[in-house]
């Protein structure tokens, strides 16, 4: 049996995410435990100014890394997987202390905006780096559902669809963008329908929220709307078939999807708010140490992403604009 691969984790905020974070966002806390105790990976401990939790970290758990800053650890172990849930900005300086390190797993945006992602994927691979985005949302199980070609199988051929998402575009609009391709195919078409604002109080600094639709290679369109207040933790998508309509909702409650087919008979499925991320944690597991994932969190996956995010925000700076992705 192949022996664990170790991890760390490394953040920049002791507190739980608020009520407004969006969906998928979890506490330091809660990636801690679930990595503690999994069977597939070989927890190292955490490094963030947290003191409570590192405490308890070095105190309870007793694992081999608990501090509240890289200055205060005296030897790093070798780190197979680097979990970082930092803001974008101190990423690079974590990656650079981080030798021996095979991959990194981050939150999204990667970056300040597309270039700065970009410097930052360039920055991993220069240095040995897998990059792979922190995207539980792939691993919830009415995702995992839908993907793979079952949207088509379940109620047919896209004629077409809608949805809105909140706290922000890059924050949460991000997700929404992520989930469609992953459930409907990839975008062909980006264009705004609607004027861009910034947001009062964003999670992500200057973030903004826009309408725009997206426009799949068969000539399918799909909207997607911010919610008015621009700060409500959720996401929606509805698509409709030849043969049924789909409405999945995703929030900090958990997931929902509801399924109609042709004969209206309705089957909704559902899934509790840390599914997702225990999941991603188990397929983490599954990299062996001569192979590395071809998944949809990979980092070039995440960066075709938010190229789709920032076309959305430059064709709204430009009077609509298409942005064509063929």
């Amino acid at each position: 049996m192949a022996k664990p691969l170790t991890v760390l984790v490394i953040g920049d905020s002791p507190l739980d995410p608020t009520a407004l974070s969006g969906p998928y966002r979890h506490a330091l806390g809660t990636h801690a435990k679930l990595l503690r105790g999994h069977p597939g990976l070989d927890f190292l401990g955490i490094i963030a100014p947290a003191p409570e939790l590192i405490a308890k970290a070095r105190d309870e758990w007793q694992v081999k890394v608990a501090e509240t800053s890289f200055d205060d650890v005296a030897e790093l172990p070798h780190t197979d997987i680097a979990i970082i849930l930092t803001a974008p900005e101190v990423r690079a300086d974590i990656v650079q202390q981080l030798s021996g390190t095979r991959i990194i797993v981050t939150d999204t945006p990667l970056g300040l905006g597309v270039g700065d992602s970009e410097t930052f994927a360039e920055l991993c691979r220069t240095n040995g780096k897998h990059l792979m985005i922190c995207a539980p949302w792939h691993m919830d199980p009415m995702v995992r559902l839908l993907s793979g070609g079952n949207c088509k199988r379940l109620i047919g051929q896209l004629a077409g669809g809608g949805g809105v998402y909140g706290s922000g575009l890059w924050h949460t609009g991000s997700i929404w963008v992520d989930i469609v391709r992953a459930i409907a195919g990839e975008i062909d078409v980006v264009q705004s329908i609607g004027s861009a604002r910034f947001l009062d109080g964003p999670q992500l600094p200057d973030d903004q929220a826009a309408p725009f639709a997206l426009t799949l290679a068969d000539g399918t369109v799909i909207a997607a709307h911010p919610m008015k207040e621009g700060k409500a933790a959720e996401l929606h998508l509805n698509l409709w078939g030849t043969t049924g309509r789909l409405d999945l909702s995703l929030g900090r409650q958990g997931s929902r999807a509801s399924i109609t087919r042709g004969d209206d008979k309705t089957v909704v499925r559902t899934a509790g708010p840390r599914e997702a991320i225990a999941a991603f944690y188990d397929e983490l597991a599954k990299i062996s140490d001569g192979a590395l994932p071809n998944a949809p969190w990979d980092g070039e996956s995440g960066l075709v992403t938010e190229r789709i995010v920032e076309a959305a925000l430059d064709s709204a700076d430009n009077g609509g604009d298409a942005f064509h992705f063929a």
